[in-house]
């Protein structure tokens, strides 16, 4: 028999009170003779088996009475099932565990995850206290992601029975848990529960959600208030239950993006690093610390990756205010192609999962770009091909190929997706599938760049490339013309209208600015119509011609872009390759083959896909999961896939196996035996590094008009018992006036009462 105040159990002894009352009036009587008893103790003898049977359920109900009255004051509490017809049945614990990154905020020398460990413990313990049998299930809200149907696998602890050894085994499992690192929220939990609970819908069913409950998580609580009002709808009582009292100073690294230069071995790159105060007091004089991790192509000869690393010098922010986030610009070097590994960390604060960040890029031992040149001479891929690849003492990262027109029309998809981006100079008439190519590869996130020239064929390119505003070329062409010599108004002949644009920014700095000094004789004039074209607003002016006519015209095609010079390239009808041709080519190079240089993001609980041709490669893949001493690898060798796509391999990462921030990689075989290595940096979600958290009054508005219980995990602690059972005080005190009004009935039918209307 259990009670919640089990100190006022021992008030059962006033049950025998009664019992002592009646012993003690017994010693009170006296034996008196007396001639009239004698026919009065022949009645008694006659009725005395009914009078003593009266009087002992009389003195029965008293202490009845008492014990009732003590078990109320105690809280008696039942988990038997002989009193179910009363409404008590077997309880349920379910227990929805988040484990997201931010339950590793740390409180001292615990964290938020242990403090919900704790209380997991301290709630099973008070289970396995009870005489009567309960049951638990544990789910994991990062387990929950996997979304199986089946719901009973996806529990850690699923139904279990709870016995005198049930503490011990949660022990054990409690401290196997990890905190994922995973931005996941209760809704793949709740939906894991709605299927538990089909399971079992006999049973008294009390839900734990233990969480850190974060505000920005429960601001849009729509989802989450579905399902909490689908639990108390079906009678099952939900308890919300939360690890973390106050949000602590905290920085976050939120992103490291590489910057869309051109990317080659040998090539310095930069990086912008951004840093993020999500405390509530200034951060100052942060250390940053930055390591390149490089990976020999021949190191996949062996049983695991084996990088290099190698510290960079220290970035010192000086101060970082609350809520405001800091870029900062570091630059990296590479000897050899590859996909290598940019590492940044900062010091240790509160939360430890966002204080490392990670970065793969791929570098490879050139940008190849293409160069078709109409005129005869190939005076413009000359000039290019000069700038791309200097020589051995200059290395720009660039390689040029130099193709005919015809090129175009009898290359494929494939081949042209090769190069980062296409120069197109003095192009002549070209046919209806070169263009169809070309415009295929700028959707697909290509770049190209015309450059005009004697040989431009104006009329057909209109049809053809511009077509009316839909084609690839931005604006409709008029003629070619000379731009006249203004001796009264000296001004510029290139005037830039975004000055910022990335290709033009270093011409356009200073009190003097290089872009002054060029010289433009002769153009192409765009046509008097074309401002009211259909495609106008698409098109950017770039820069244009102290006449007002367009000189640099920009337009986005899909995902790619396109860039139109009304002018040569060079110099013969200009002078941009004597003055700014290195600046401008390699700005363009980057710019426009950026939508070719792609950068993997992939977060915490994500799956991880890798689709390769299975003509050229083994069906067995081989990954590598990075453990928590960042040294070490967990490797997993499956065999991969056929999707529906005919002649593809796809092997996967499941999220509940990437549930560890760091660099995953994959090895793969190809059929004549090289191997092929591909990496994936995974990273903290940036919003689990907000940690302010929700009060208990803005919980109770957001969930209005449920009646959810909200509360810390300490103060759950001491009602773990009450959570437990039923509580029979009601029962209890219908079952004591019944037994108060037959003792009334009892004591009248024992006693003696004169007839009415008989003498005194």
């Amino acid at each position: 028999m259990q009670f919640l105040y089990q100190g006022l159990a021992w008030g059962f002894l006033l049950a025998f009170v009664p019992v002592l009352i009646h012993l003690i009036n017994m010693m009170r009587h006296r034996r008196v003779r007396w001639a009239a008893m004698e026919f009065l103790l022949q009645s008694y003898k006659k009725h005395r088996k009914w009078v003593w049977l009266k009087q002992l359920l009389l003195l029965l109900a008293r202490m009845a009475a008492i014990a009732i009255l003590v078990a109320m004051l105690a809280q008696w509490i039942t988990r038997g099932q002989w009193l179910d017809f009363l409404g008590g049945k077997v309880t349920h614990h379910y227990v929805l565990l988040d484990d997201s990154a931010s339950m590793s905020e740390r409180y001292g020398a615990v964290s938020a995850f242990e403090i919900a460990g704790q209380f997991l413990q301290r709630l099973a313990t008070s289970a396995s206290e009870q005489p009567v049998p309960q049951r638990f299930t544990v789910v994991r809200f990062s387990q929950a992601l996997a979304g199986n149907p089946t719901g009973g696998g996806l529990a850690d602890m699923h139904a279990e029975q709870v016995d005198s050894e049930f503490p011990q085994r949660m022990e054990r499992l409690r401290h196997s848990f990890e905190v994922s690192h995973a931005a996941v929220g209760p809704e793949p939990a709740l939906a894991t529960l709605t299927k538990l609970l089909e399971e079992a819908p006999d049973e008294d069913r009390i839900v734990y959600v233990v969480s850190d409950y974060r505000r920005w998580q429960w601001r849009q609580t729509s989802r989450i208030k579905a399902a909490l009002r689908k639990l108390e709808d079906a009678g099952v009582q939900v308890r919300l239950v939360q690890c973390v009292g106050r949000q602590r100073p905290n920085l976050a690294l939120v992103d490291v993006i590489p910057s869309s230069e051109t990317r080659a071995a040998e090539v310095p790159l930069f990086l912008d690093i951004k840093v993020r105060n999500t405390g509530t007091t200034a951060a100052s004089n942060v250390a940053v610390k930055i390591r390149s991790i490089f990976y020999d192509a021949q190191a996949t000869a062996g049983v695991e990756p084996d990088p290099h690393v190698e510290d960079l010098p220290l970035l010192l922010i000086d101060r970082i205010d609350p809520g405001a986030t800091v870029t900062r610009r570091v630059q990296v070097y590479f000897p050899a192609a590859g996909r290598h590994v940019v590492e940044v960390e900062l010091p240790e604060d509160a939360l430890p999962a966002d204080n490392r960040r990670w970065c793969v890029i791929d570098f490879p031992e050139t940008e190849p770009v293409l160069v078709i040149d109409g005129d005869p001479d190939g005076q413009n891929a000359q000039f290019l091909s000069a700038l791309f690849q200097p020589g051995v003492h200059a290395r720009t990262g660039i390689r040029s190929d130099v193709k005919p027109v015809s090129f175009l029309r009898d290359t494929t998809a494939e081949q042209l997706a090769e190069y980062y981006t296409i120069f197109l100079c003095d192009l002549p008439r070209i046919d209806s599938v070169a263009v169809e190519h070309l415009e295929a590869y700028v959707r697909s996130g290509g770049g190209v760049v015309f450059f005009a020239g004697p040989q431009w064929a104006i009329a057909a390119h209109n049809a053809a490339l511009f077509r009316n505003g839909e084609g690839l070329f931005p604006l409709l062409l008029e003629r070619d013309d000379e731009l006249p010599v203004d001796e009264l108004t000296p001004a510029p002949d290139v005037q830039m209208v975004e000055e910022s644009h990335p290709v033009f920014r270093e011409l356009t700095q200073g009190a003097n600015p290089l872009i002054h000094s060029l010289h433009v004789q002769r153009y192409l004039r765009a046509s008097a119509t074309w401002p009211t074209a259909p495609n106008r607003d698409k098109v950017r002016v770039i820069a244009k011609l102290r006449n007002g006519q367009p000189l640099v015209v920009e337009q986005a095609f899909g995902n790619g872009r396109v860039m139109a010079f009304l002018t040569t390239f060079a110099p013969y009808w200009n002078d941009l390759a004597l003055n700014a041709t290195v600046v401008v080519a390699l700005r363009m190079e980057a710019y426009l083959g950026a939508g070719q240089r792609p950068t993997d993001r992939h977060v915490v609980g994500e799956p991880l896909r890798v689709d390769v041709d299975a003509s050229e490669f083994d069906r067995q893949f081989r990954w590598f999961l990075p453990l928590e001493d960042d040294e070490s690898y967990l490797p997993l060798t499956r065999n991969a896939g056929t999707p529906g796509s005919p002649g593809r391999l796809v092997g996967q990462l499941e999220p509940t196996e990437v549930l560890r921030p760091g660099v995953y990689e994959v090895w793969l075989k190809r059929k004549r035996g090289e191997i092929v290595a591909r990496r994936f940096a995974v990273n903290v979600d940036p919003a689990e590094s907000q940690l302010a958290v929700i009060t208990r009054r803005q919980m109770d508005i957001a969930l209005q008009p449920l009646e959810t219980k909200f509360a810390r995990a300490d103060a759950f602690a001491g009602a773990a018992v009450a959570t437990a059972g039923f509580n029979r005080s009601l029962f209890l005190m219908l079952l004591l006036v019944s037994l108060l009004l037959g003792e009334q009935w009892l004591a009248y039918s024992a006693s003696y009462h004169p007839p009415k209307g008989g003498s005194s």
